[in-house]
């Protein structure tokens, strides 16, 4: 009878330190003994997820999901920003 790991990261997809880790205990698991699930509170869909392609883990929807919308907006203001502030500093 496998025994059910329920990983909860705070995100998998910003590809730091915890992730990598997490990648390594991942990709040495044994699937045949355990039923994994992951769930991350938030994913940033940076495009440095590092996913496990692995039968036997199952990703499951994140609590709080930054989708394209969320990501142009961060842009568009960035961009203002970055052609604001030098005329503030220069006076």
């Amino acid at each position: 009878m496998k025994k059910d790991i329920l990983f909860i990261p705070y995100t998998y997809s910003m590809g730091g330190g915890s992730e990598r880790v997490l990648r390594e205990i991942l990709e040495h698991i044994d699937v045949s003994k355990y039923n994994i699930e992951i769930k991350e509170l938030a994913r940033y869909n940076t495009g440095n997820e590092p996913y496990i392609e692995k039968k036997g883990i199952k990703w499951l929807n994140p609590l709080w999901n930054y989708d394209s919308r969320i990501k142009k907006f961060i842009n568009m203001v960035g961009q203002h920003l970055i052609t604001i502030l030098p005329h503030l500093f220069c006076l």
